[in-house]
């Protein structure tokens, strides 16, 4: 097939910004003519990447894969002028510039973040072209979870706007695909026809990844063979709620504390604020250390020095029908999951029983899961983790997830013939 992708975030960014590189690998492997449209790389930082220049488009072949980036207004801060300005410039350059290399193509991938990609959804709509839209983020609520909406009253004029672009994207889509199993009925009552909705979840990584050198990382660090790591690896935002780990390991008793031990690799808008939150830290509470980001080549060493790995979202309505996609990758390692999240995540974690989980209902029900974890030790959260690996393999594997989006995309294509 010549299957096309329109995604504003594209390899080389790193964390879920690198799925459709893999997918679009994927594909390519299996014999299809693969054609990108994506944007120039500035995620998570909002800075154009090193060996890259902002231009109008640019076309490029990488590992059988065509590339075509098109121009944006680089941005990842917390201002939502200049937010909605990198979505915006993204969609609009994706429809003036873009989609004319995807008007041959057989069916069109979409990755629906940001919801401004209706644009040149509609293009393609016009032209008779099938696509598979793929729910990511469930917008507006990941915007009114985060710091962007401001105000009451600016939150309900963006909701309302997004509402719009949201009715776009569906009307244009021949089938929507979910990552999160509880957005298959939120999309049903707002008026999605449920026979043109799939659940269809993603995966952790190209293959099933191997652990680095997790003693090295521990020796360098300085912990005990006994100390159980607690790992956030991501960016630090206001969604990803990474202060209520840190108010967690607070609330530990000075008995709990000595056997606990928090890294928090990543960057963002959040990171001075949990640097000013460790610096309070009580002496008794567990040592926290903030380390920045770290190369991505780094991280299976990182994971492998710990013996656990947080997964937050700030507990609101779009947290409860979301799946972060640093749960498949954890799970894939063979790491138990430490999660702060309502609804299907906490779910998910307790039904298969591949970690802990708070349900998202603050620091102190926290704090319990973490005193949990201390309790179990090293050894029986390895036998936990070995639980999600199993899950994994027989879910969430790479394979697996890109055999549900080319069966997707093969059924739109004999409908629309």
């Amino acid at each position: 097939m010549r299957i096309g992708l329109i995604t504003q975030w594209f390899d080389p960014e790193p964390g879920p910004a690198a799925i459709p590189g893999q997918l679009a690998r994927e594909l390519a492997r299996r014999g299809h003519d693969v054609q990108v449209v994506t944007g120039f790389p500035n995620y998570p930082d909002g800075q154009i990447y090193d060996g890259y220049a902002l231009e109008r488009r640019s076309d490029e072949v990488v590992d059988g894969v065509k590339i075509r980036r098109v121009a944006l207004y680089p941005s990842h801060d917390a201002s939502a002028v200049r937010r909605i300005a990198n979505y915006a410039s993204f969609g609009a350059s994706a429809a003036i510039s873009g989609v004319d290399c995807l008007l041959d193509r057989d069916a069109v991938w979409v990755s629906n973040s940001p919801p401004t990609v209706a644009l040149p959804m509609l293009r393609l709509k016009r032209a008779g072209v099938p696509m598979v839209l793929h729910v990511m983020d469930l917008w507006p609520e990941n915007i009114l979870s985060s710091s962007l909406a401001g105000s009451r009253v600016a939150g309900r004029a963006m909701a309302a706007s997004v509402h719009r672009w949201n009715r776009l994207m569906y009307r244009s889509a021949d089938r929507v695909l979910t990552i999160s199993p509880g957005v298959v009925d939120l999309l049903a009552e707002r008026g999605v026809p449920r026979s043109r909705l799939e659940y269809a979840p993603l995966w952790g990584g190209e293959s099933q990844p191997e652990l680095g050198d997790g003693d090295r990382v521990r020796t360098a660090m300085g912990v005990t063979e006994a100390t159980v790591v607690v790992l956030y690896a991501g960016a630090l935002g206001a969604t990803q709620d990474v202060q209520v780990l840190v108010e967690a390991l607070a609330l530990q008793p000075p008995e709990v504390a000595t056997s606990l031990e928090c890294w928090i690799l990543g960057s963002g808008v959040a990171e001075a604020d949990l640097r000013e939150m460790v610096e309070r830290l009580p002496a008794t509470a567990p040592t926290v250390r903030i380390l920045g980001r770290r190369p991505t080549s780094e991280m299976p060493d990182w994971l492998a020095a710990s013996d656990l790995c947080f997964v937050g979202l700030r507990p609101d309505d779009h947290a409860r029908y979301s799946m972060p996609s640093k749960v498949q990758t954890i799970v894939a390692m063979g790491k138990p999951v430490l999660a702060s999240v309502p609804g299907d995540v906490d779910a998910l974690v307790l039904s298969e029983g591949f970690g802990l989980s708070s349900g998202g209902l603050g620091a102190r029900a926290l704090a319990v899961e973490v005193a949990k974890a201390a309790d179990m030790g090293r050894m029986g959260l390895r036998r936990m983790g070995q639980r999600g690996a199993e899950f994994y393999a027989a879910e969430w594997t790479l394979a697996g997830g890109v055999d549900r989006i080319e069966r997707s995309l093969q059924d739109v294509r004999r409908v629309a013939r």
